[in-house]
């Protein structure tokens, strides 16, 4: 088997496999695409707001109820554990006011986020109760949220760089594939050609 040969058979293995391989991701990355692109056909309206209220124990807190050694990542689970929410949490955000060296007001805020998903927990340092609001986007914004990469996490953030690499991968072995069928070949770079040209032309003259 020549060269050429051996190449066009890996290619066409390459091809098959791969495509395979992301069949599943690309059709989910296509369908919402058009849910991004069409937001107002796929308006949710059965979002959920729901509130919690719990105690957060006296000993998360120091004697003077000064927060300099608050231990966060215990909070933050004994928090998760004892309520519904969940996602990517974000810094803490303190504010205290102190007169006569004794806690006048104080709260702790933080924020969680997933896809479609979002969470803000109040405490207060005072009563050292958790008021916890979430809101459920819904179904269709989860999966727009997972298509941008939007609070997912770093492997999805990877799954998606991966996905990138293997559909290079699959169009240059298109490509490689057509290189010995000189018409075709001369077709699709035409078409390629024409796809591009009808896209600078959609951007530069019909963009706002």
């Amino acid at each position: 088997m020549s060269i050429k040969k051996e190449i066009q058979t890996v290619a066409r293995q390459i091809h098959i496999y791969v495509s395979m391989f992301v069949l599943l991701i690309l059709l989910f990355f296509t369908f919402t695409g058009f849910t991004l692109n069409h937001r107002d056909m796929f308006l949710e309206s059965n979002v959920e707001s729901t509130c919690e209220l719990i105690k957060i124990p006296h000993s998360y807190f120091n004697s003077k109820k000064k927060i300099e050694n608050l231990d966060e990542d215990k909070l933050l689970d004994y928090i998760s554990e004892h309520s519904n929410v969940h996602g990517i949490s974000s810094d803490f955000q303190v504010y205290t006011q102190y007169k006569d060296n004794k806690l006048f007001e104080g709260e702790i805020s933080v924020n969680y986020k997933s896809p479609g998903y979002d969470a803000v927990v109040y405490i207060d340092l005072r009563t050292e109760k958790a008021e916890i609001e979430m809101t459920d986007y819904g179904f269709i914004a989860k999966l727009n949220d997972l298509h941008k990469g939007r609070n997912t996490g770093e492997l999805w953030k990877i799954l998606i760089d991966i996905t990138t690499i293997l559909i290079t991968i699959l169009t240059l072995a298109g490509v490689c594939l057509l290189l010995p069928k000189k018409k075709m070949l001369n077709n699709a770079l035409k078409l390629t050609l024409l796809g591009g040209c009808i896209a600078v032309v959609v951007y530069y003259i019909f963009s706002p």
